[in-house]
């Protein structure tokens, strides 16, 4: 006994398995495309985390830097002062 197939059985085979792949694909590149927000977002949130950190340390480096805290430094720890004329000495070249 011979099976025989017809020609739109065959057609409709074929366009459903191309069906089928095409939906297998589409799922694919959805989860790669989560995938890559997903690491879009956690790159994101350590900039945001890295800007925060450059605004702490500009903050700390300007307090740190005024010139009434440096006088501070300089006459407190250093024993630094203010030269008098007496003190000064100008050299010629």
């Amino acid at each position: 006994m011979q099976l025989t197939v017809s020609k739109p059985v065959v057609g409709l085979s074929l366009l459903f398995m191309l069906v089928v792949m095409s939906a297998l694909a589409v799922v694919y590149v959805s989860h790669l495309n989560r995938q890559q927000f997903n690491l879009l977002q956690a790159e994101l949130t350590l900039q945001s985390e890295a800007q925060v950190k450059w605004g702490q340390l500009l903050l700390q480096h300007s307090t740190l830097t005024t010139p009434s805290r440096l006088d501070k430094i300089a006459t407190g720890k250093l024993a630094m002062h203010i030269p008098s004329s007496e003190e000064m000495v100008i050299v010629k070249p």
